[in-house]
């Protein structure tokens, strides 16, 4: 089994290179030294690059995200703690109990309820796709707002995006996958 035929032949060509690097420059072959140079590129422009933060001139942070077929943009602004969901609140917006704790259940998880105002437009899908929508775009807003905040959310899996959808009918079935019943005479 060759180096080639491995899954993992990428880190561990990562880890050589990494070895490589840490040579001295002044002590390193030639050969070495070129091989760095064609990789050097691409590791740095990688890791060097820093975040910087998307807060615009009236101190709004702004995120958006997709649940299913429902789609949020949010604004997060230091205030008392408002939130609004298309211009109304949060229980005249989401009916359900579990659909409003999910929704504001980043500002819960990081301990900022009653921090920041919360501005979230939302379009398409049903109650409990938009619920979500918004949390993820509200957990990415205040990673945005306070980058010192994501690591907390990031641990809560506040910041993971949910990428099931509904699956489609298939033709011959009475549903994605039921089959219509089976009789043998």
């Amino acid at each position: 089994m060759g180096l080639s035929d491995r899954p993992s032949t990428y880190h561990e060509v990562m880890a050589i290179i990494k070895q490589l690097a840490s040579i001295r420059p002044d002590v390193a072959p030639e050969e070495v030294r070129a091989v760095l140079n064609r990789f050097a590129g691409r590791v740095s422009a990688q890791h060097t690059r820093e975040r910087t933060r998307k807060v615009d001139v009236l101190g709004r942070a702004y995120a958006k995200a997709k649940r299913k077929n429902a789609r949020a943009r949010v604004w997060v602004v230091s205030g008392r703690g408002e939130v609004r969901v298309n211009g109304r609140g949060l229980d005249e917006a989401f009916g359900r109990v579990r659909d409003r704790e999910s929704a504001v259940a980043p500002l819960r998880v990081a301990g900022q309820q009653g921090v920041y105002n919360v501005h979230a437009e939302v379009e398409g899908g049903g109650t409990t796709g938009q619920a979500q929508a918004v949390a993820l775009a509200l957990a990415r807003a205040l990673r945005e707002y306070n980058p010192a905040l994501g690591k907390i959310l990031r641990d809560a899996a506040c910041l993971k995006q949910d990428l099931r959808v509904v699956e489609r009918k298939k033709p011959g079935k009475l549903k994605a996958r039921k089959s219509p019943q089976w009789v043998k005479r």
